[in-house]
């Protein structure tokens, strides 16, 4: 039976948050400020382009692109519930 995978964040952020540290500690002020230019930068030119385009046309895309995903997820996981079970989950629902 296939599982879809799933992602333990918790675990990941554990094992990573050391390493992470001492990344960050090894760092230079110039490094250090390197790296926040450039977030700053990319957040500034993000800003300055969100008068551009049709944002509320993409977020409506983006919606419609997850709904999608969920409903064939869901359909995927009654048509699992209906071979496992032999009945469709709608019945079991009562």
């Amino acid at each position: 039976m296939f599982i879809a995978p799933q992602q333990d964040w918790a675990a990941y952020q554990t094992r990573a948050a050391k390493e992470e540290a001492a990344w960050v500690r090894s760092l230079g002020t110039a490094e250090r400020f390197a790296i926040y230019a450039d977030l700053f930068a990319t957040v500034w030119r993000a800003h300055k382009n969100r008068g551009r385009g049709d944002w509320e046309a993409l977020d409506r895309w983006s919606w419609k692109q997850k709904l999608a995903v969920r409903l064939r997820c869901a359909e995927a996981y009654q048509r699992l519930d209906e071979i496992h079970n032999g009945r469709a989950s709608a019945e079991d629902a009562g």
